[in-house]
């Protein structure tokens, strides 16, 4: 491995062991499930029109979020999009998606619910940027936007972290702390942290691109 790479690594490396450090020591980090009057389990605004949550299991829950969404600002000659960042064996969307007219995208991301040995694995960069890139190309072209994963606490807020990073410009530091307080575990998460650690530089990269 080059020296430069190591470097970055170990730069990375003790970036992560310091938030660690940084979680066990705030009192306040500790994260519990929001459910709305309406059903919805952590529900979070990322941005106008862009929305994040965990899975509504329910076509009435699915009609609360759409009523939601499209109250948000955004272009109404575009169906909203939703982002799915599970495993079709943990549940498909798409049957939900289809009674509300919205469209669907899948970017099954790593650790799968029910599986804890996906724990330890990581999905690589070129997978979590294609559910970030889509989520920031929505946003910009005032689509409306919903993404999440089963309980939108872990894979979910990778995602919105990174897409964070894209249209507020947050440093790693200030997308590490997001992630932390809407109850991600990435601190004993190790393939999400992994994805974290590889991806975010990678965005950081593209942003300093002329």
């Amino acid at each position: 491995m080059p020296l430069q790479q190591i470097l970055v690594w170990a730069a990375l490396v003790a970036f992560a062991l310091g938030m660690l450090a940084l979680q066990v020591g705030c009192a306040g980090i500790a994260y519990r499930d929001t459910v709305t009057p309406d059903g919805l389990l952590n529900l979070h605004r990322l941005a106008p029109g862009t929305l994040r949550v965990g899975r509504p299991d329910t076509l009435a829950k699915w009609v609360a979020l759409d009523e939601r969404i499209r109250a948000e600002p955004g272009d109404d000659t575009r169906a909203p999009l939703f982002v799915q960042l599970h495993f079709d064996a943990e549940a498909d969307d798409a049957p939900f998606t289809r009674a509300i007219g919205w469209d669907l995208l899948k970017v099954p991301l790593e650790p799968e619910d029910g599986k804890p040995w996906t724990v330890v694995e990581s999905s690589p960069p070129s997978e979590v940027l294609v559910a970030v890139r889509a989520i920031v190309a929505a946003h910009q072209r005032g689509q409306r936007v919903a993404f999440g994963c089963m309980a939108d606490r872990d894979r979910g807020s990778l995602v919105a972290a990174l897409v964070g990073m894209v249209i507020y410009g947050w440093p790693e530091e200030t997308a590490w702390q997001y992630m932390q307080k809407t109850g991600s575990r990435i601190g004993v998460l190790p393939g999400l942290l992994d994805s974290f650690l590889r991806t975010a530089p990678d965005l950081r990269r593209e942003a300093m691109k002329p």
